[in-house]
């Protein structure tokens, strides 16, 4: 249990957080444009 917190914590210190917003807010805007011309070819 314990060696198992400990890797999770090496884990999360050595991701990037700004990398990870990055990544989502891409995924979000690139999902809005799919939304955007789906409404547009079915209206």
């Amino acid at each position: 249990m314990r060696l198992h917190f400990i890797i999770f914590t090496i884990i999360i210190e050595r991701s990037d957080v700004k990398k990870i917003d990055q990544s989502i807010q891409r995924k979000r805007l690139i999902e809005d444009r799919i939304n955007e011309t789906k409404n547009k070819y079915h209206l």
